[in-house]
This record gives C-alpha cells, structure tokens and sequence, in this order.
C-alpha cells in the first residue's frame, strides 16, 4: 500500500510529503491544484501532544514568536507581497508579537498557495476564534477582497465544555476564496433535503426579490445549504476516529470537495495532520497530495484507506524532501526560497536563454552593489532574490531582448514601472519622492 520514501519531480497522485509545507509548496507547477483545503496551526498558545503516536517529535508547539520564524521570510512578504506584510504589521500593533510571527508563517505559505492553486480554483482555510479574525485580513492581502465567497460556520454542538461566564463555544470557521472569477462550484453535488413543513411550499416556483426560484424541483432535489453546517464532531468513541484531537468529519470534509471539484481534479491539504483530506479525496475520485511533518500519517493514511474499504490496490508514494532542485549558476542561491534553482516547470519565459539571464542578473547586481536601479527606490540595499531583470525599453513598446536593453530592480519598482518607459517612470518616481514626506 505504501511505497519506499522517495523524491523526484512533480509529485504525482496519491502523494504525501513528510516535510515542512513551505519548501514543498515552493518546488511545486503552478496552477497544479484545483482545491485547497488547510487545517493550520491556530495560534492556541499551547503545547499539544503526541497525536499519532510519535514521543519524539509528535508534540506539536502552538506557540508563536519571533523565534519560530525566520528574519528573511518577513523581508520577502515586504518587498514581493507589500499587502501581506501590510496585514502583518497592523496585527503587531494589535495582537503583538505572537500575531505577528503567526501571520508571518502562514503569509509566506498563503502566497505560494496562491501561485499553485489553478485560476479557476478555490481554497478553504479552517480557523477559529482564536486568529480567524486576522487570517481573514491575511486572506484578503493574498487572494483579494473581491474574491471572498463565503464565511462558514461549522456547528458542533454536542461537545464538551461549558463555561460559567461565556456562551459555550461551538464552532469553527471555514473562509472559502477563489482564485480568480469563474470559480467552479457545484450546487447541485451538495444539495440537502429540506424541512417537512417547507415542501408545501416549495410546490410551485416563486420569484423572491426579483430572482426565481426553483419551486417543486427543490422539494424533490433538496436545497444548496446554508453557510451555517451542521457537522458532528469526531468523538474518541466514534468509528471514524483515529485518535487525532483536531480530527475533522470525513462528512465535513466531502461537501466541500463535492461544491469545488470535479472527478479527477487534485486536491491539495498542505497542513493534512490524520488524513481526512487525503481519504475524503479518495473515496470521491479525485487526485491527492498531502504534506505534514509526522511520519506516522504515512501509515495512518493507507490503514484509513484500508478502513474505508476504498484505494486496496493503489499506492501511496511517501516522499520525504521536497520536489527535486537543480543547480543554479550560483550555488548560494540553488534551492532559496525565492525560487532560484527550483526544478519548476512554469519559471521560464520568453527571451534571454536561462543561463545567459542568471549571468546578467549576477553581474548587474555586483556592478549595482546590491542597490536597486531606480535611483529613487526607498529600500536602499536589497537582497539578491528580491531583485528582478527588467527591459529599459518594454518589449510593448518594441525594446530588444538584448543585454544592453535589460536593467536590474527590485521587485516593488518593477511592478510599479510596469510597461512605462524609463524616462517616464523616473519622473513619476521622482515625485513620488518629493511628496513621500508629506503622505508618511
């Protein structure tokens, strides 16, 4: 059932990645996944135990400081991903460090979620009370305001706890986004029954608030449900369980690749702790891959298929580094995390040989010494991953693809230059600087 650990390229279906996300995210095609769904750490500040069984390294700390994360990723989200980082520091000043090094995590995993995820896909990120707030201004900062579908409240009444002074809290939050327009959504894969006493009047169609609804057919076919789940929580006693404490529903977990998937599509759960993603995938003829940094979800997995009665004669490919990385003319910078050296298929564009570009790159940024072209650019040095070849003269505008028509900026100027030609980029930025004082 399952094979040997093993690395490569692309990973394939039916993979899980005993790793940590970020590199694995990074090595992988972009717009490979139709969905994703995560379950991430929620910033509970508190130490978990061992849930699948590992007394080494199965703890998990949900604790967040500065220390957790590194220096370089924050730097990144600050010059590639200027609203991430925006996100970011205004839960510093609302929530503190531990907010801030939280938000930092996920930020740099969101954004290569982002890039991986297909343009008609979507993603659903699973929260709580805890951070869900922030998350959903981070969510924003990656895949835009304008692309947020749904805030779903998963019910789980018939749990423990009942405080003396609070309501009882009972729910987890669900934030759903598309990528882009033209989401896939599949109404009529996740229909319910409705209520005896509605049927009478779901007879007949009716045209409420200028739209029309379906009338007899939904009495018979059942209605899209609410925003509000009713799910019960797995419990230890239930024959679902596997002992995870933050196990969810397999029920839970296939009305959401119902609405968003077709057969055949990959699912991707990047945080995929027990397996429910990967079994829930399984059982509805879609194609997986799972990453967490347990070893034992390797085994959970195929006993969970084995279980369900469902994938006995498939295996499960076990890998245990990310997607193979290749050299780059640089060594120092072969397997960043910028993406330099990474063996992914959608790097290359149109132009320059590789090899001719990376050595230009190379010398423009030792002839620049580290600075930015734009001599207007606030950043001062800048890191060599942070730096981005650009045409002098767009190529929309009939500039060359030769040396001499190439400069080297970092990734804000770039994006704020556009296909403007550099004379008129330069003026504008050079107001830009004159009035930067009165705005900040």
């Amino acid at each position: 059932m399952i094979s040997a650990p093993g690395n490569g390229g692309q990973p394939g279906n039916r993979t899980i990645f005993i790793h940590d996300n970020l590199p694995v995210l990074e090595g992988m095609n972009s717009g490979m996944a139709d969905l994703i769904y995560l379950d991430p750490p929620f910033n509970k500040n508190r130490i978990f135990g061992s849930p699948l069984g590992e007394p080494e390294n199965g703890r998990f700390e949900d604790i967040w400081n500065w220390s957790t994360v590194k220096d370089e990723h924050l730097t990144h989200l600050e010059i590639r991903h200027p609203k991430i980082a925006a996100a970011i520091r205004g839960a510093a000043r609302m929530g503190g460090e531990p907010y801030a090094a939280y938000l930092t995590f996920m930020g740099i995993r969101l954004a290569q979620m982002w890039r991986v995820l297909k343009e008609s896909g979507s993603i659903y990120l699973h929260c709580d009370h805890t951070a869900g707030h922030y998350l959903k201004v981070m969510m924003d900062a990656v895949f835009g305001r304008k692309n947020f579908r749904n805030e779903i409240v998963w019910f789980y009444p018939d749990t423990p706890g009942r405080p003396k002074r609070d309501f009882p809290r009972k729910h987890d939050t669900i934030f759903r986004y598309a990528k882009k327009g033209g989401w896939l959504f599949n109404a009529d894969n996740v229909r319910v029954p409705i209520a005896p006493e509605s049927r009478e009047r779901y007879k007949y169609s009716r045209t409420l608030g200028g739209r029309e609804y379906l009338g007899g057919k939904s009495a018979v076919a059942g209605k899209v449900p609410e925003d509000v789940w009713r799910f019960p929580a797995v419990k230890k006693n239930s024959k679902e369980s596997c002992g995870y404490p933050t196990q969810k529903p397999l029920a839970l977990m296939e009305r959401i690749i119902k609405a968003s998937s077709r057969e055949g599509d990959l699912v991707l759960d990047p945080f995929c702790g027990c397996a429910t993603t990967c079994v829930a995938a399984e059982r509805l003829k879609r194609k997986w891959i799972g990453i967490d940094l347990h070893k034992r979800v390797a085994d959970l997995i195929g006993e969970r298929l084995r279980n369900e009665n469902i994938g006995l004669h498939k295996k499960v490919c076990v890998r245990d580094k990310p997607p193979k990385l290749t050299e780059a003319v640089d060594p120092r910078f072969a397997g960043s995390l910028f993406g330099w050296g990474l063996a992914r298929e959608d790097l290359g564009d149109s132009g320059l040989p590789a090899k001719q570009k990376e050595e230009l790159k190379v010398r423009l940024y030792s002839e620049q010494r580290g600075k930015c072209g734009n001599n207007h650019c606030p950043y001062g040095e800048v890191g060599y991953d942070f730096m981005e070849l650009d045409h002098i003269k767009p190529r929309a505008k009939g500039g060359e693809d030769s040396p001499g028509n190439i400069q080297l900026l970092c990734g804000p100027c770039n994006r704020r230059k556009g296909d403007r030609n550099w004379d008129e980029f330069l003026k504008e930025e050079a107001r830009r600087e004159k009035i930067a004082p009165l705005i900040f």
